[in-house]
């Protein structure tokens, strides 16, 4: 058995750099370049025919999304799982940092927090 994990594509929300958590749909589809981002991956799993038993997806609009697109090839069905679902961050989502640090000035966020994930953009 094999398990491919798949973040979702950029959303205009990452090239702001604000913090997504678990606003509902409609908030934070995905960009031009996230969806041109989940059809190259559909193209990539087509190229190794890579043919999936089960597909999950978190329930939020970007997951789904790149799942939608990613799957288009297959006739399975998309399961979304709530336990999929990033963390919630409260008041904090929707904001970047700098603005939670300016808004909740009690709130002590690290600004290199930002930064976490860069070295995997292009992986």
């Amino acid at each position: 058995m094999d398990l491919i994990l798949v973040r979702h594509g950029e959303t205009e929300a990452n090239v702001e750099g604000r913090i997504q958590g678990q606003i509902p749909s409609p908030a934070f589809p995905l960009s031009e370049t996230g969806v041109a981002q989940a059809k190259k991956l559909r193209d990539r799993f087509a190229e190794e025919k890579l043919e999936p038993t089960h597909l999950f997806s978190s329930p939020l609009l970007r997951a789904r999304e790149t799942a939608e697109i990613v799957s288009g090839q297959w006739p399975i069905k998309i399961n979304n799982l709530e336990d999929l679902m990033e963390h919630d961050l409260g008041i904090a989502s929707g904001l970047t940092l700098e603005e939670v640090g300016k808004k909740y000035s009690d709130i002590d966020v690290p600004l290199s927090a930002a930064g976490m994930f860069a070295d995997v953009r292009n992986a």
